[in-house]
């Protein structure tokens, strides 16, 4: 069983290339011809819609995984993790993905002030029992792994959480440390991201390189630094 996950983040052309529906229609129907058949997106993405039109001429072959935790207004993405916020999140994505069910539900980046919220898990639980949401999932902040803030993760089952998405790559392995050992000992299904560091660890670049206006990743000091490590590697 191929255990991959298809990002889908690029989608929305933040890496400087825009994607036609024609352009995810044939990535989702090649990933189905060499066997990867999980999705992943995320509410904030803005990909959801595009994504169901490709998903509603598939039979259901596809998991999809998506995310909470966040509203876009005027283009802006900002922090929503009240329960009214999250029930309207859930409510969209299940509409644009043209699904009745989410196989993966994670909870999106958040503060621990954010995490630690009975009622939205509750209402989660309650949606689960209602088969609207397969597993619970928790896509740790990085940041938290990197300043070894653990609060997360050592309350996840207390939530109902099966699965956690951590960053963890050739030169981002923070989560070795804690996170991944911990949900081993735990039961805890473990996903890692960005395998190829937002594609830096694809041959392709190096610390000469520009990326155009519209890629997040020319706004990024910390990437630049990483091409950096890369060349001096």
């Amino acid at each position: 069983m191929n255990k991959m996950w298809m990002g889908t983040e690029l989608f929305n052309g933040c890496y400087g290339n825009l994607y036609s529906q024609n352009d995810v229609d044939s990535i989702i129907s090649y990933a189905d011809e060499i066997g990867v058949d999980k999705i992943d997106t995320a509410e904030c993405y803005d990909v959801e819609n595009i994504i169901g039109n490709s998903l509603k001429n598939t039979k259901n072959k596809f998991k999809v995984a998506t995310k909470f935790g966040h509203e876009t207004h005027r283009g802006n993405k900002i922090s929503s993790f009240s329960l009214n916020s999250v029930k309207k999140q859930l409510e969209k994505s299940l509409k644009s993905l043209q699904v009745d069910h989410i196989d993966l539900y994670y909870f999106h980046s958040g503060s621990n002030l954010e995490f630690q919220n009975d009622e939205v898990w509750g209402y989660l639980k309650y949606m689960q029992v209602s088969g609207f949401i397969g597993a619970l999932g928790l896509s740790l902040k990085h940041d938290l792994v990197i300043n070894e803030d653990y609060y997360q993760i050592n309350l996840a089952k207390d939530y109902g959480i099966s699965v956690v998405q951590t960053v963890l790559n050739k030169y981002s392995q923070d989560s070795l440390k804690y996170v991944i050992p911990y949900c081993k000992d735990n039961n805890i299904k473990v996903l890692g991201r960005m395998p190829l560091a937002k594609g830096l660890l694809t041959g392709k670049y190096d610390s000469k390189h520009i990326f155009n206006d519209h890629d997040i990743r020319s706004k990024s000091e910390k990437l630049f630094a990483f091409l950096m490590a890369l060349v001096i590697s």
